[in-house]
């Protein structure tokens, strides 16, 4: 069938890619929290939506790849990749997401202040 190495080792270079998109969402997902100030139902609401989300593209993506065949390396490779996100590029992300969203807050708070805003709400 379809187990020599180089089948093997391009699924598993593809779930070590799903795991870091999977790193990187996890930092939106932050984001958004530490927009929504840390409510605990926004908390609750974002952490269901990313486990049930990523569980479904992890085993879509192992149906379509690799078969269906469920391999505990895959888990492993998917783990790795999330955490080695996460201690890698995730502090250097989530530091510029922030760094944007109060250069936006700033720039909006500046327009909502200014002679055009008023001008066009009136």
């Amino acid at each position: 069938m379809f187990n020599d190495f180089y089948f093997e080792y391009r699924v598993f270079l593809i779930i070590l890619l799903l795991g870091l998109v999977a790193g990187f969402l996890l930092s939106l997902f932050k984001f958004i929290l530490h927009i929504c100030k840390g409510n605990i139902v926004a908390k609750n609401i974002l952490d269901f939506l990313y486990v049930s989300l990523f569980t479904l593209l992890f085993f879509v993506v192992i149906n379509y790849v690799n078969f269906g065949v469920f391999r505990l390396h895959l888990i492993a490779g998917y783990s790795l990749a999330c955490y080695a996100y996460i201690k890698t590029l995730g502090k250097p992300v989530a530091k510029g997401l922030i760094f944007i969203y109060t250069k936006c807050r700033l720039l909006a708070t500046k327009f909502k202040n200014s002679r055009m805003f008023k001008a066009i709400t009136k």
